[in-house]
């Protein structure tokens, strides 16, 4: 079984859904049920989650989902809903995933315990202490509404 490098650098061996030619077709397959798990969520869920993420943006440098659901968002049939709000987020320019040196995503281990201490990815707020029309700091106002 062919070898890959993993978020981390190490390598790891190919797992079953990897195709030889290197392209992740599980990873398009996960995806693609994230985007399902998103459409499916209720409209109610998916704005408060989104606004949980505008006011992250606007008062951490730095985020992961983590901070997310400890903001108190409430439950979802499908936690893999959240691919869609941090998608969002990078849409309306609101923040992009850290990446190291190498151009690698950055991720750190989950501090919820159904995550099992899984990997979650690290957000940049691109809004985080920019100033407002009006020259203040925007604090815990939100960018967008």
């Amino acid at each position: 079984m062919e070898n890959q490098d993993d978020l981390f650098g190490e390598q790891r061996p190919l797992q079953p859904w990897h195709r030889s030619d290197g392209s992740a077709e599980g990873w398009k397959r996960a995806n693609e049920g994230a985007e399902r798990a998103y459409k499916a969520a209720l409209d109610e869920w998916k704005e408060e989650a989104f606004q949980i993420v505008v006011h992250l943006c606007n008062t951490m440098p730095e985020w992961t989902t983590d901070d997310i659901w400890e903001a108190g968002l409430g439950p979802v049939k499908e936690a893999r809903a959240m691919a869609g709000v941090t998608s969002r987020a990078r849409t309306e320019g609101l923040a992009v995933t850290k990446r190291d040196e190498s151009g690698r995503k950055v991720a750190v281990r989950s501090r919820r315990a159904t995550r099992n201490a899984g990997w979650c990815g690290v957000w940049i707020s691109q809004v985080y202490g920019t100033k407002s029309d009006a020259g203040e700091e925007q604090g815990d106002a939100p960018v967008l509404a």
